[in-house]
């Protein structure tokens, strides 16, 4: 039938873009932890950090809704950044962020590489310093969207495995270069 053809070719086009980036590595262990909590009017910010890769660290916060009008566990939504020197810490990409913790869901912003908290050590960030890591990276034979990819799908793995967000209602929500 046309839906078996279709989940052939849908297979092929993954196993070809996954491996045109390199492929993924094993998942390792999270070893998240919560390195502080802001209360705000109506929702609470979790500052987060997770290993995406074994000492290869993501910084994130994490958008929680008032318990107090809304009752765990919350769907999950996961906001990846788009080209900001500030990273999650830019007001347009929080803004998204708010919403949904105002409106009962939990809202996962990460810094990506180059930005925000996760400047490499090449005095450029945002898309100056995604192109020097990315010639970087080639050099060594790596793509640097693996690692960009591989950070949403942990960051996804981090909103699953806790207690007060809905593991089976998640969903992804870009912002700009992010979306």
């Amino acid at each position: 039938t046309d839906g078996d053809s279709f989940s052939a070719w849908q297979k092929r086009v993954r196993s070809s873009c996954v491996e045109a980036l390199g492929g993924f590595p094993e998942r390792s262990p999270l070893l998240a932890r919560v390195t502080g909590s802001v209360a705000c009017s109506g929702y609470r910010i979790e500052k987060v950090l997770f290993e995406s890769r074994p000492r290869f660290y993501v910084t994130a916060l994490l958008f929680l809704p008032d318990a107090a009008r809304f009752t765990p566990p919350y769907p999950g939504l996961l906001i990846p950044c788009g080209h900001s020197d500030a990273g999650k810490a830019f007001p347009g990409y929080q803004r998204g962020a708010v919403l949904a913790a105002v409106n009962g869901m939990a809202a996962l912003v990460y810094d990506p590489i180059d930005q925000g908290e996760r400047l490499q050590d090449n005095g450029k960030g945002n898309v100056a310093g995604h192109n020097v890591t990315g010639v970087s990276a080639s050099l060594l034979g790596w793509n640097t969207a693996t690692f960009r990819i591989w950070d949403g799908m942990r960051a996804l793995d981090y909103l699953a495995s806790r207690p007060d967000i809905d593991a089976k209602r998640l969903g992804c929500m870009g912002n700009s270069g992010g979306g």
